[in-house]
């Protein structure tokens, strides 16, 4: 378990220029349940999902991060020679070696800068701000984030409780340092006393449950069990959901117990909270931490019907699309939490 709060007041960290890219191609629950002969409305009742998006054949998780990163890079007038760090959170690189994230550092033009994958399922994008606000501080400079999937090629087409859920997308934030000095020149007399509050990460709190690493897995691949004739006749080298309860009752009770934790070290209540913007695990999960934490369903954003689980991607991806819908702007205080696979849940409360 990792928290950090009580952030020192000198060299905050900025949070901006939220992208996103998804697939073109959305693959809606008709679909799916005429081909797993299931009956009409069987998906959206138990996961809250109309439809998803997915790649074509060709594309891979890079192409994706590319296009969201490009986004982040536009929305926030940022070159990319000006990037000190990238760091990616993804459960499906392009390739088990070498890492994805130096490509893309690559093909956008940032130069030999660090560039590294992260494997933390769901909560890869928390985490990621986390390590990607440090390395923003010590690196004295602009650190690119990213959290990318396709998962649309490690589901089991046969098997309803993953290819129902998961779905490709990716989601991107630029983290820099914005010094208390000059925010502080920045004020005007005027100002209200809320928008003077600090930029940033406010708090944060990170956990891992490893007792429960064979609840969600994809079993062949690694090192434990490497790819072989027999794990591809199996279908083991997909995704595999073996407790579906467990796994969601792990999401509902470590994303209150998470957001709990950082509104707490941030001295905030749920009511000064903008939005409550969550891991698109799915509609029945959402709507049950929303009950649990008393949040109003007005301040949640749930984008899951329309694209799916994306993992790490969906919270950066709902952020974004809040942001270019004129929801999400300046001065606002944002939670996200996430839990999943391995098992791994954490929270952030940000400013933007």
């Amino acid at each position: 378990m990792a928290e950090l709060s009580n952030r020192p007041p000198l060299q905050r960290i900025r949070v901006c220029g939220f992208g996103h890219a998804v697939p073109p191609q959305a693959q809606t629950n008709d679909a799916v349940e005429r081909d797993l002969e299931l009956p009409a409305g069987w998906i959206a009742k138990r996961t809250g999902i109309d439809q998803r998006r997915v790649v074509m054949p060709d594309q891979a998780t890079s192409d994706l991060a590319i296009a969201s990163a490009q986004h982040s890079l536009r929305q926030a007038d940022q070159a990319p020679g000006e990037i000190r760090a990238l760091v990616l959170a993804t459960s499906t690189p392009d390739h088990l070696l070498p890492p994805t994230a130096p490509r893309v550092a690559a093909e956008l033009g940032c130069g030999a800068i660090p560039a590294f994958d992260m494997a933390v399922a769901c909560s890869g994008f928390v985490y990621g701000l986390v390590v990607a606000e440090g390395l923003a501080r010590s690196l004295n400079g602009p650190v690119l984030l990213i959290a990318a999937n396709v998962l649309s090629k490690r589901v089991n087409r046969r098997d309803p409780a993953t290819v129902a859920l998961f779905a490709d997308a990716a989601g991107s934030v630029i983290l820099t340092p914005f010094p208390a000095a000059a925010a502080e020149a920045t004020k005007t007399p005027t100002e209200p006393e809320e928008t003077s509050l600090p930029t940033g990460i406010l708090a944060s709190h990170l956990e891992s449950s490893g007792e429960g690493w064979n609840k969600l897995l994809i079993p062949a691949g690694g090192s434990r069990q490497p790819f072989d004739a027999t794990s591809f006749k199996q279908q083991q080298h997909l995704m595999e959901i073996r407790d579906g309860r467990a796994v969601y009752r792990y999401a509902v009770e470590r994303m209150v117990g998470c957001a709990e934790h950082v509104l707490a070290a941030a001295q905030l209540s749920s009511d000064q909270v903008d939005w409550w913007i969550p891991h698109q695990a799915s509609g029945r999960v959402i709507d049950e931490v929303t009950r649990q934490l008393r949040v109003s369903p007005q301040r949640v954003v749930n984008v899951v019907k329309q694209y799916g689980n994306s993992s790490a991607a969906t919270i950066p991806l709902a952020c974004s699309l809040w942001q270019e819908s004129g929801k999400l702007r300046e001065g606002q205080t944002v939670v996200l939490t996430a839990a999943g696979a391995g098992l791994t849940a954490g929270a952030v409360v940000l400013r933007t």
